[in-house]
C-alpha cells in the first residue's frame, strides 16, 4: 500500500519541480525579453520626444499662436482620423498574436485580416471626412483639411503592433526613429513663413508613411500575406469593436478637445492651450514605452504564469506612479521657465495652463497602467470602455461649460476633472472585492 503512494508523490514532486523550472524559465525570458523591448521603445520615444523638442518652439516662432493654432486644429482632426484607422488593433490584434507568435499561418491571415480592416476604415474616414466638410463647413480651410487628413490615414495605417506581438520592437523602433527625423527635416527645410502653416500636418505624414511602408515591406519579407477578403477584415472590426469604443473615448479629450476650444474660443486659445498640452503629453508619454514593452509580455505570462504577470503589473504601477509624481512636481515648479524656454515669451500665458495639466501624470500612470495591464490582457475591453465613455462625456459636459468664459484654463480644468473620475472609476472597479476573481 505504501509503495504506490510513495511512487505517487514522487511523480507529483518531479510534476512540481519540472513546472517550476518551467516557470523559471519563462520568466527569465519575459524579463529578458521585456528590458530588450523597454529600451527600444524608450530610442522610439526618445526621438518622439527629442523631434517635438525642436520642431515645436521652431513652429511656434515662425507661425504665431493663431497659425499655430490653425495646426493644432487640423492634427487634432488627422488623430481622429488616425484614431479610427488604427481601431485598437495596437492592443486586440497585438493581444491574440502575442498569444500564438509561433503559429505563422495564424499570424499570416491575422495581419492580413488587419490589413484588410484598416484598408476599410481609411476609405471610410476620407468618405466621411470630405463629405462633412462639404455639407456642414464649406468654408473650411480646404489645405489644412486635406493635410490634416493625409497625416491621420498615414498614422493610422501603422504596423507597429505586430513588431511588438512577434516580440521584434527593436527592428520597428529603428523604423519609427528614421521616419520621425526624416519629417522633421522635411518641416525645417521647407516651412520658413506663416503661409506654409498647412504643410505641417502633410510633412509629418509623409515621414510616418514613409516608416509603415518600410516597416511593411520587411514584414512580408518574412512573413508571407494571406489572400486578402473583406470578410476577414470585417471579422477583425467586430472582434476588436470594445478595445475600439475604449480607445475612441479615451482619446476623446486629447484629439477632440482642441476643436471644442477652437469653436468656443477660436484659434488663439487653441495656441495657449496646444502649447501646454504638447508639453504635458511629452511628459505623459515617457511612460509609454513601459506600458507598450509590458503589455506583449503581460498577455504572453498569462497563459503559463498568472501570479507572474500580476507581479510584474503591480511593480510597474508602484514605478511609474512615483516617477510621474516626480516629473508632475517639476512641471508645477518650472512652468513658467520652461515655457519661454522652449517656446519663447509670446507663449508665456501657456504657463498657467501648464501647472494644471501637470496634476494629469500621477493620475494617467495610475490609469494606464491599470487599464493596459490588468483590463485589457484579460479582455475586460468592454467594461474599460464604459468607464472612459463616462469620463469622456464629463469632459466634453465641462469642456462646453468651462471654455466659453475661461478659455484654454477652463479646457484644462475640464481635463482634469475627467482624468480624475476615470482614475477613481478604474482603481474602483479594480479592488471591487467581490468581483475580483475577474482580475
Amino acid at each position: 500500500m505504501n509503495t504506490p503512494l510513495a511512487g505517487d508523490s514522487g511523480a507529483a514532486l518531479q510534476h512540481r519541480t519540472s513546472q517550476g523550472f518551467a516557470n523559471l524559465d519563462a520568466h527569465v525570458h519575459c524579463q529578458a525579453a521585456l528590458s530588450k523591448n523597454l529600451v527600444a521603445l524608450y530610442v522610439v520615444h526618445g526621438a518622439s520626444y527629442l523631434v517635438p523638442l525642436f520642431t515645436v518652439p521652431y513652429l511656434c516662432r515662425i507661425l504665431g499662436v493663431s497659425q499655430w493654432g490653425m495646426v493644432a486644429m487640423a492634427q487634432a482632426m488627422g488623430q481622429y482620423v488616425s484614431l479610427v484607422i488604427e481601431y485598437g488593433f495596437g492592443f486586440s490584434a497585438t493581444r491574440v498574436v502575442a498569444r500564438r507568435r509561433d503559429d505563422l499561418l495564424f499570424v499570416s491571415e491575422t495581419l492580413t485580416a488587419v490589413l484588410t480592416a484598416k484598408t476599410l476604415l481609411s476609405l471610410g474616414a476620407i468618405a466621411v471626412v470630405t463629405g462633412s466638410t462639404v455639407l456642414f463647413f464649406p468654408s473650411a480651410p480646404t489645405r489644412f483639411l486635406l493635410a490634416g487628413l493625409a497625416y491621420g490615414v498615414a498614422q493610422g495605417i501603422n504596423v507597429v503592433w505586430i513588431y511588438q506581438a512577434l516580440d521584434r520592437t527593436r527592428e520597428i523602433a529603428i523604423i519609427e526613429v528614421c521616419g520621425k527625423v526624416g519629417g522633421a527635416c522635411l518641416l525645417f527645410a521647407i516651412v520658413h513663413t506663416p503661409s506654409q502653416a498647412w504643410l505641417v500636418p502633410l510633412l509629418s505624414g509623409v515621414g510616418a508613411a514613409l516608416a509603415t511602408a518600410v516597416g511593411l515591406a520587411r514584414l512580408l519579407s518574412v512573413i508571407p500575406i494571406s489572400r486578402p477578403s473583406i470578410g476577414s477584415g470585417l471579422v477583425m472590426l467586430r472582434e476588436g469593436w470594445s478595445t475600439f469604443l475604449f480607445r475612441a473615448s479615451e482619446s476623446l479629450w486629447w484629439a477632440g478637445n482642441p476643436l471644442i476650444l477652437g469653436y468656443f474660443s477660436g484659434a488663439t486659445q487653441v495656441g495657449i492651450y496646444t502649447a501646454a498640452e504638447r508639453i504635458c503629453r511629452a511628459a505623459i508619454g515617457l511612460l509609454g514605452p513601459a506600458t507598450q514593452a509590458l503589455y506583449p509580455e503581460i498577455n504572453a505570462l498569462l497563459v503559463t504564469d498568472q501570479r507572474g504577470a500580476n507581479i510584474l503589473a503591480r511593480k510597474a504601477l508602484v514605478t511609474c506612479t512615483v516617477l510621474a509624481a516626480l516629473a508632475a512636481a517639476g512641471l508645477m515648479l518650472f512652468a513658467r521657465t520652461i515655457v519661454s524656454s522652449l517656446l519663447g515669451p509670446t507663449f508665456l500665458s501657456s504657463a498657467p495652463v501648464l501647472q494644471i495639466l501637470s496634476l494629469l501624470l500621477p493620475l494617467v500612470a495610475i490609469e494606464n497602467i491599470v487599464a493596459f495591464q490588468y483590463f485589457l490582457p484579460r479582455a475586460l475591453d468592454t467594461l474599460l470602455a464604459k468607464l472612459v465613455s463616462v469620463a469622456a462625456a464629463v469632459n466634453a459636459v465641462v469642456a462646453t461649460v468651462a471654455a466659453p468664459s475661461l478659455g484654454a484654463k477652463g479646457m484644462a480644468i475640464a481635463v482634469l476633472i475627467s482624468t480624475l473620475l476615470l482614475t477613481t472609476l478604474v482603481c474602483a472597479r479594480l479592488f471591487d472585492r467581490p468581483r475580483r476573481s475577474h482580475l
